[in-house]
């Protein structure tokens, strides 16, 4: 979809709440005097100041301070607000969350969501785009200070305002082991990965919100060729076929639609969410399909998930702020609250969807299947769209045409086989599925079982574009009657994350853990892959 497909061009483009915003910092620069202007109100004395608005919007949080921070907020407010650790970084640092609910001692027991729908929000994965974790500081305050406490009535939240703590000390994209941690949730070779998984696990949210920014100047690429992108925000919802229909259905034609109707109505040009435009002549696909990040993690766990990307600014421009880190962070506080506005109007068919395919992992199926590829191909009737990109040269606005694959294809569809048996590598393997809270067991005593054995023939590296999978494998298979040593890690698939295992196990799968750089020389051209499918009972 377009980046222009989908605004209501009638609506004028409408700055006065952030307008109001900038002009109370620069009026608090000048004087030597701190306030802020909470969105939907009027600029006021704050109850209690955020790290960056203590700084007057020139210095960034610190991993420190938002420690503090979410602690003085916890004093402050008690009976609403906890803060708590997740874990800590590669770095050392601690991955600070904060829990807001009207029934807290429910909320911090991890009990399954209730009455209240339950939302989780991350920021700042890359530690360079710091707009997100700033957001999320501001929405905590103003949920237990401000304007948005009415929606405790109805919505709780676990916070996580800095998931890269790492990255944002250094001013840096990775933590300190130099991996981006918004691909690792196929892995999760990372703590801070790891951390954030298990509190999606723990906390079982229906609604999970993942907050990004991305640049606009690309210098390396797309202003090689004398052009920017132009887009204020964007929003996606997770998409990998596996993830239950009815959550993804209403995902993409209720909730994010509506959420792109408010922010268009507060003045913020909002789209759909398209992929990085690197190059005038390139395809235009969507997001990722795979369960390398966290969106579509979510989206298997049974929640209703999104990305909202909004803009990093040119670094060439000159910003009221630093960086224009005050313009950014209004709006992606503003996306979020819109967002948040938007589950609340659908709370009950949000908390019913979720919550229901919750239950239906619980019950393995006959004959269930599993999508083990998901690409992008072409809509029909629409090869191309029409997306605006900048001049950098004057700034004049043109419209270009692009080549489009919006529609998300699966391929590769069989059915769960009964079980699987790992006859090496079992320890490393198991490590992940143990990660990933995927049920397994060693076996003590051998077992003849009937079992599909892949023999793979070729692998190899696919240059293909960005979200598509990166390595290509010629796969032969044989029904074979197999004798598993003592030793055999036994995955059953009678468990709750079923199609989990198998898109992390099979060699052919794009959210394959054999995709990761770490463990893809373990399948080896020539031999017979030690993953096995167990086709029915042993003996």
């Amino acid at each position: 979809m377009s980046q222009a497909q989908g605004l209501d061009e009638n609506v004028p483009m409408r700055w006065d709440w952030m307008t109001a915003a900038l002009l109370a910092t620069r009026a608090a620069r000048v004087a030597g005097v701190i306030v802020f202007f909470l969105p939907g109100g009027a600029p006021g004395a704050a109850a209690l100041q955020t790290p960056l608005e203590e700084a007057r919007y020139e210095r960034l949080s610190s991993t420190t301070a938002v420690t503090s921070f979410l602690a003085a907020l916890e004093r402050r407010n008690d009976q609403q607000a906890r803060h708590i650790v997740l874990g800590h970084s590669a770095g050392g640092r601690p991955l600070d969350a904060l829990l807001i609910s009207q029934t807290l001692d429910t909320l911090a027991g991890a009990a399954p969501p209730a009455q209240r729908l339950r939302v989780m929000i991350a920021g700042s994965q890359h530690g360079t785009e710091q707009s997100g974790a700033e957001a999320i500081l501001m929405l905590a305050r103003n949920l237990l200070e401000g304007p948005e406490g009415d929606l405790l009535a109805d919505l709780e939240f676990v916070l996580l305002p800095l998931a890269n703590p790492d990255g944002r000390d250094a001013r840096r994209r990775q933590n300190d082991n130099r991996v981006n941690l918004s691909t690792d949730f196929s892995a999760l070779t990372q703590p801070e990965s790891r951390a954030l998984l298990d509190a999606l696990v723990r906390w079982q949210p229906d609604v999970f919100v993942d907050l990004h920014e991305s640049g606009v100047f690309k210098a390396k690429t797309l202003a090689r060729q004398g052009y920017m992108t132009n887009f204020e925000a964007q929003f996606e919802i997770a998409n990998n076929p596996n993830i239950n229909a009815e959550v993804a259905e209403f995902s993409r034609e209720r909730v994010r639609p509506d959420a792109l109707a408010r922010v268009q109505r507060r003045g913020l040009r909002a789209t759909n969410y398209i992929g990085e435009i690197i190059d005038i002549n390139q395809r235009i696909m969507h997001g990722g399909l795979t369960l390398r990040n966290i969106r579509n993690r979510a989206g298997i766990e049974g929640a209703f998930s999104f990305l909202i990307e909004s803009r990093l600014d040119a670094p060439h421009g000159t910003y009221p702020t630093p960086g224009n880190i005050s313009a950014r962070t209004a709006k992606q506080l503003l996306s979020v609250r819109e967002l948040l506005a938007a589950c609340r109007a659908q709370r009950d068919a949000i908390a019913a969807r979720s919550r229901a395919a919750r239950k239906s992992q619980m019950r393995a199926g006959e004959n269930e299947r599993v999508s083990l590829v998901a690409r992008y191909a072409p809509v029909p009737g629409q090869e191309t769209i029409l997306i605006e990109l900048q001049r950098i040269d004057d700034g004049r606005l043109e419209m270009h045409r692009f080549r489009y694959l919006g529609r998300m294809a699966p391929s590769d569809e069989f059915v769960l086989p009964a079980a699987y048996a790992i006859v090496a590598n079992q320890e490393r393997i198991g490590e992940v599925l143990g990660r990933q809270h995927i049920q397994r067991e060693t076996l003590r005593e051998p077992r003849n079982c009937r079992a599909t054995v892949q023999h793979i023939v070729t692998r190899e590296l696919d240059a293909a574009p960005r979200g598509l999978a990166s390595w290509q494998s010629t796969i032969e298979e044989r029904e074979t009657l197999v004798r598993l040593p003592a030793g055999t890690l036994w995955i059953n698939l009678r468990q709750p994350r079923r199609q989990l295992a198998s898109l992390l196990l099979e060699p052919r799968s794009n959210s394959s853990l054999f995709e990761h750089r770490d463990f893809a020389p373990l399948v080896k051209p020539g031999e017979d892959f030690f993953v096995l499918r167990i086709n029915d009972e042993c003996r």
